[in-house]
């Protein structure tokens, strides 16, 4: 599933499989790797790929429903052609009938999707947790302390006071 989702990123991109692990200072042939035996990158690799195509690690995984509805496409457009050079009618019924049903799926997904786009708090009642003020600064959050996050509030209430008594 990763790489079926990283060929989606690099179509979307315009880029080859070995152009945007090169770019992303990965090994040429990792990409191979990743298709002969389905191996998945390790943390910090993963991190670097979503970084370089601006997703979350999940949507690499497959894991979401952004990403299911993009493989969903990208399985259409090959589906697609294999109707255009159909050699008989069972080709082609058969690429119509893939057609059908991913076209079925690929529907009920962007319906969840519209489901699920939050709709912004109205102001005064979003409420933003520790876990969100750490994740917003540091990314991984793993190795932050209470201390460090209790230094950010108190130098963000310096920075209000000060703007206060600026105005």
């Amino acid at each position: 599933m990763f790489f079926e989702v990283f060929c989606v990123l690099c179509e979307k991109k315009g880029i080859s499989v070995t152009k945007a692990t090169v770019e992303m200072g990965l090994s040429r042939t990792i990409g191979t790797k990743w298709r002969k035996t389905g191996a998945v990158p390790n943390g910090e690799t993963l991190n670097t790929i979503a970084n370089y195509f601006g997703v979350t690690t999940d949507y690499l995984l497959g894991a979401t429903v952004e990403a299911q509805f993009d493989l969903l496409g990208a399985r259409l457009r090959t589906w697609s052609a294999k109707l255009d050079f159909a050699e008989n009618d069972e080709q082609r019924a058969e690429a119509e009938k893939e057609i059908r049903l991913l076209t079925a799926e690929q529907e009920r997904l962007e319906a969840e999707i519209s489901e699920n786009k939050k709709t912004p708090a109205p102001e005064g009642e979003r409420k933003v947790s520790d876990d969100d003020i750490k994740f917003a600064l540091w990314g991984d959050t793993s190795n932050i302390t209470d201390d460090d996050l209790e230094d950010v509030k108190r130098y963000a209430a310096f920075i209000r006071e000060r703007k206060r008594r600026d105005d």
